[in-house]
């Protein structure tokens, strides 16, 4: 679920359906809205977010402190036409000197009475700027100044829009809250340079990026521009060069494709039970595929040489022990008549083959005798659901088992122990 601008109601009850599937495009700056605390919970909802511009990251970062989401950085994509014809806008609309143009909503929330006292002031104290013109383009939501110089022209097509970019000195963008501005954009993708109002962020982050633009704090700073970009030409179609250099490098669709399919697979969730049931089926494989501890099978497999076992008519009846020793405690069975017997402990339930001597073994020498399941296969999920498989926990194999290491035909037996074992026997 991609939700698009924090501010309206089907982003912030569409966040609550699913959160865990849903990625925010804030598209936020610094207004008085975002500083409500009805959107404080709202933006710890989404799973991930994409920001238009580094600025915009920054400035919902300070504010919402969500550092430990997934969030990339990516923008608009802005395709580089041929350079529009600037005649087409001028002989339309009997423009015959110079002008710079705002392009956009004209409201009092875009800076544009700033821009406009600015303006005017900056005409009557340079008169030798003869008939230079603020061109104003856009759907029109505000009362505009009673100055010929400021001229509103209304809204126009994309094409003519282009056309009216190609032929200003350069864009006014007077708007402290911009997540983006594509204003902007368009016009470095045509060649002009921008002005812009110092305290948005976003507008300077992409003048010095682009090295293709100016920003003014005060009326002092907003007529040093003016002058030098009137007076210096080559300066100014420099700084279009480098303007269509920068969207070709940050904002092509190629560029950003590529990068919104990445955002967009890093953030994807399997369907809940899927990684489950695989993993289990992966696991239910391997436990099949491993023989069970004293089966036949390992028998087999661990004693391939071993001869069976069998007693001759001769040979004395197996002794069959019916009493657990604890583990804390070892008994010493002595005898005047008779050797002393070694101690015994943690004896095994079944007794050991009167000719085969008894081997106790622990897991820790055999690496493969752990007899545990390895960790199930997980290179059907993504990067970040792959976790470090958990430490197989430790099995002690017991005497007399068949995953010993030993090969117990290989050990001789020794004639004294074969004597003290009878002896035990008869004291027994």
């Amino acid at each position: 679920l991609i939700f698009f601008t924090y501010l309206y109601y089907p982003t912030f009850y569409g966040l609550q359906v699913a959160p865990e599937k849903s990625i925010l495009l804030p598209t936020a700056h610094d207004e008085p809205p975002l500083k409500l605390n009805i959107f404080k919970g709202m933006f710890q909802l989404p799973s991930s977010f994409i920001f238009n511009t580094e600025a915009e990251e920054v400035l919902v970062l300070d504010r919402f402190h969500v550092h430990k989401k997934m969030r990339e950085t990516i923008g608009m994509g802005m395709e580089l036409l041929d350079q529009p014809d600037p005649a087409v806008f001028r002989k339309r609309h009997n423009i015959r000197s110079k002008f710079f143009l705002y392009a956009g909503r004209i409201d009092g929330g875009k800076g544009l009475e700033e821009l406009f006292r600015f303006f005017s002031f900056y005409k009557e104290e340079n008169p030798a700027s003869g008939g230079l013109q603020l061109i104003l383009i856009g759907k029109l939501g505000m009362k505009l100044p009673k100055d010929p110089s400021i001229r509103y022209i209304g809204f126009v097509d994309e094409a003519e829009k282009l056309s009216a970019m190609g032929g200003a000195i350069a864009t006014m963008q007077p708007s402290q809250m911009e997540s983006l501005s594509i204003v902007t954009l368009e016009s470095f993708s045509v060649g002009t340079p921008v002005i812009a109002n110092a305290n948005s962020r976003v507008l300077v982050d992409h003048c010095r990026k682009a090295n293709a633009g100016f920003y003014y704090r005060d009326f002092e700073e907003f007529e040093g521009i003016m002058n030098l970009v009137l007076e210096d030409r080559t300066l100014a179609r420099g700084m279009g060069v480098n303007g269509k250099r920068y969207i070709k490098a940050n904002y092509g669709w190629e560029k950003l494709l590529a990068q919104y399919e990445l955002a967009l697979r890093s953030t994807a969730r399997p369907p809940q039970g899927i990684a489950d049931s695989r993993s289990n089926e992966q696991l239910g494989n391997e436990v099949r595929k491993e023989p069970a501890l004293g089966s036949d099978a390992t028998e087999k497999e661990q004693k391939p040489d071993s001869p069976p076992q069998s007693y001759s008519p001769q040979d004395p009846e197996p002794l069959v022990q019916t009493e657990q020793i604890d583990t804390d405690e070892a008994v010493a069975v002595s005898d005047k008549s008779g050797p002393e017997v070694e101690t015994i402990q943690n004896p095994e339930t079944e007794e050991p083959q009167p000719d085969t001597p008894v081997l106790t073994t622990d897991s820790n020498d055999d690496p493969d005798s752990s007899g545990e399941v390895g960790s199930p296969d997980s290179s059907h999920l993504p990067n970040f659901y792959r976790g470090s498989p958990s430490p197989r926990p430790h099995e002690t194999v017991q005497s007399g088992s068949s995953k010993s290491g030993i090969d117990k035909d290989s050990v001789e037996s020794d004639p004294k122990s074969e004597e003290s074992d009878e002896l035990e026997k008869e004291e027994t």
